[in-house]
């Protein structure tokens, strides 16, 4: 395979926006500062989906002791015991969703960081 093969990189995780980024919110000496203002939305918005999956794992259980709860009913309506089931499988692919946003997003996120600190022209940039 070549590179004219290849697909162009997105412009939102391209060095030249990663660099026109920190340009923008570069403050003179400090780096950490400067990076957490120009990439620091996208670290909020990946912790909201970690902390979302996080929450799931919690009702997961619940959910499960409902339906262990529901087979020591006698004569159960068999309305309910679908509708916990369907809970759980709708639980399980929210949290596959959102572990993948947020792998996504940390992905997003960490590739736009690297490209700023491993290219020479940030280098301009910082100094």
């Amino acid at each position: 395979m070549t590179n004219a093969e290849l697909p162009n990189t997105p412009a939102d995780i391209s060095t030249v926006h990663a660099t026109t980024t920190l340009r923008k919110h570069w403050n003179g000496g400090n780096l950490t500062g400067s990076l957490l203002k120009a990439f620091g939305w996208g670290l909020l918005v990946s912790f909201f989906y970690e902390f979302g999956g996080r929450v799931l794992n919690f009702v997961q259980p619940q959910l499960l002791r409902l339906l262990i709860l529901y087979f020591n009913i006698q004569n159960p309506p068999i309305l309910r015991g679908i509708l916990i089931s369907l809970g759980m499988f709708v639980n399980t692919m929210l949290q596959t969703s959102l572990n993948n946003r947020y792998m996504l997003t940390n992905l997003e996120v960490g590739s736009l960081i690297v490209n700023i600190l491993g290219i020479p022209e940030s280098v301009t940039i910082i100094q």
